[in-house]
């Protein structure tokens, strides 16, 4: 038990219920769907006091995906108090404001002085706009192109760090909001199409999070993450539960293929 921890799933025993890890998809032990479970000692952390069991289900994979895209590939520092905007607007666009990862990154981003332009729904705007986002821009009945003309209209070519969240296809529209006369700086979560021109000054950040499993450094963000959590300094998204364990895993994956969830991170909750 050197180099792993042991851990137990969520109807395990309350003494081992106050710990989150992520799991290794090259490593069938570290999967959900099991009794006991393993980790890498230094991936596995506790939960942050004034959170839920069900809202830390959040962290291992959304809240951990935001803070490595920002904190690693973006470049963005890792503040110990709230950094107020700078004088010069540093923006950063975030397509896919809503999605979990996306509360997650505007939050973060926001305590860390960026100005940032969330694209969300008009059902989410409000939602968005309360995490920190300084401008929102409302995706629906508008082309992908009329939403890139909408960001270009706020940062002009003053935009140097951009984050896709929601798939392929707005992650090429989205590229093309940066700045074309610096070197710039790009996560699409969702990868690319494969045959997407990417001009030189775009450096296209390959988000990897089986390097925090693989990375013992790593384990760095996600103290950074738990910190500004347990200080208040960023909240959890809103949660809707389903409870029933495995019984309702299909109905949950059902539940998520609708679409728009409104903001509300979809738990299934292993107590009966």
């Amino acid at each position: 038990m050197d180099k792993y921890a042991l851990t137990r799933t969520a109807h395990s025993a309350d003494v081992l219920r106050s710990v989150d890890t992520g799991t290794y998809y090259r490593d069938i032990r570290s999967g959900c769907f099991q009794q006991f479970v393993i980790a890498p000692r230094h991936t596995v952390k506790p939960i942050p006091s004034n959170l839920s069991f069900e809202s830390a289900a959040c962290l291992g994979v959304c809240g951990l995906t935001a803070a490595m895209t920002l904190w690693k590939w973006l470049d963005v520092p890792m503040h110990e108090s709230r950094n107020p905007p700078p004088t010069t607007p540093e923006y950063l666009p975030v397509w896919g404001g809503s999605s979990i990862t996306g509360q997650f990154i505007i939050q973060m981003a926001a305590y860390g002085g960026l100005e940032v332009i969330a694209v969300a729904s008009q059902r989410t705007k409000t939602l968005v706009h309360n995490l920190g986002a300084r401008y929102v821009i409302t995706r629906d009945g508008k082309s992908n192109k009329q939403i890139v003309a909408e960001i270009k209209s706020i940062g002009g070519d003053n935009i140097f760090k951009a984050i896709d969240v929601v798939g392929p296809e707005t992650s090429a529209h989205c590229m093309t909001a940066l700045s074309t006369s610096s070197p710039v700086l790009f996560a699409p979560l969702s990868f690319l199409p494969k045959d997407t021109f990417v001009p030189a000054h775009v450096n296209v950040q390959n988000v990897e999070m089986k390097s925090y499993v693989l990375d013992k450094s790593s384990k760095v963000y996600a103290d950074h993450l738990n910190m500004l959590l347990e200080q208040n300094e960023i909240t959890a998204p809103a949660l809707e539960v389903l409870s029933g364990g495995l019984a309702v895993i299909e109905e949950g994956l059902k539940m998520q293929k609708q679409g728009d969830r409104g903001g509300l991170k979809l738990v299934v909750s292993m107590q009966s």
